[in-house]
């Protein structure tokens, strides 16, 4: 079966045609070469796209961590200032000290939302304040642990410490709580070469307590578009026109080459062979006609010969 297959002759075709679907293939090849850039270029864009998310996400981390320095900071800055540790011993001034002199003397970071101090039992010096700088009435003692909550639509952090009568850490007078507003903090904090600042959302409902370790994960963000990534795109894309641009211009000169150079000699060249096979036919026609002549002749001269003898023969 297999050999009769190859035993099958098809019908001649010009070259034109054979041109045409030499032009066809190379389109066909530079449409299968589109396809399997296009196919690379979506998932390099997706395995940067999530690189990118990472970094942002290892950023937001780090800017976290930076304000929990800070925060740590604070808590020895305000340990050590007189002025506190007196509102401790005797908080009859308390709630002055608290809205005046704790956040403008310049100890403790300007940007602080909200600072409170609390007794031993962990209850607030003072009545509960209003508006964005309130603070909880109490805090459990055994567990100060920082965390997170939405407040206002407003991701807000809260540290709480241990305040000692010194640095040596022998005597507790009580407790100490800072207040941060995260999006004021994070622009405070360091420059952000992936994340979108303006982006940044919390994820979480009103009210709810995020425990530090998970904060990252209850941001919603967008990453800054990568210049390095555009231009990888464009390098990519203009590569792969200028490619197309070629095999198009090889395309349409080897089809101008194949129809001047060979279809149009072999056409010339297979007109001459039909002339001469049309020539021979008609020469081979008139031989054959001048045999029969010749032949008739000689048949006509053996006739008279044979006559002649027989004539004389009577005689």
């Amino acid at each position: 079966m297999l050999s009769s297959f190859f035993k099958v002759r098809f019908p001649p075709r010009p070259i034109a045609h054979y041109a045409l679907a030499l032009s066809f293939v190379l389109v066909t090849a530079l449409a299968v070469f589109a396809a399997f850039v296009f196919h690379d270029t979506t998932r390099l864009k997706e395995t940067i796209a999530e690189s990118d998310v990472k970094l942002a996400r290892q950023e937001l981390n780090e800017a976290i961590a930076l304000l929990s320095e800070r925060a740590k900071t604070a808590a020895l800055d305000l340990m050590t200032w007189d002025e506190a540790r007196q509102q401790l011993e005797n908080p009859i001034y308390y709630g002055y000290w608290r809205n005046s002199r704790a956040r403008s003397a310049g100890v403790i970071p300007d940007t602080l939302d909200a600072v409170d101090l609390y007794n031993l039992e962990g209850r607030n010096l003072s009545e509960p304040s209003s508006g964005g700088a309130i603070m909880p009435a109490k805090i459990d003692t055994q567990d100060l642990q920082p965390f997170m909550v939405q407040e206002n639509g407003h991701g807000h952090l809260y540290y709480f410490f241990p305040f000692y009568q010194s640095a040596a850490q022998t005597h507790l007078l009580g407790y100490m709580g800072f207040k941060f507003d995260l999006q004021v903090e994070l622009v405070q904090l360091r420059k952000f070469r992936y994340l979108d600042l303006q982006s940044v959302r919390i994820v979480a409902a009103e009210g709810l307590h995020i425990p530090l370790p998970k904060i990252v994960y209850a941001l919603q963000f967008r990453t800054i578009n990568n210049p390095e990534t555009r231009a990888l795109e464009n390098l990519i894309s203009r590569s792969f026109y200028e490619i197309a641009a070629i095999i198009a211009v090889i395309s349409i000169l080897a089809y101008l080459a194949t129809v001047s150079v060979i279809t149009k000699p072999l056409r010339s060249l297979s007109g001459h062979i039909d002339a001469m096979r049309r020539g021979k036919k008609g020469c081979s026609a008139s031989l054959t006609a001048a045999c029969w002549r010749l032949r008739s002749s000689k048949m006509c001269v053996n006739h008279s010969t044979t006559t002649s003898s027989s004539s004389m023969t009577c005689t």
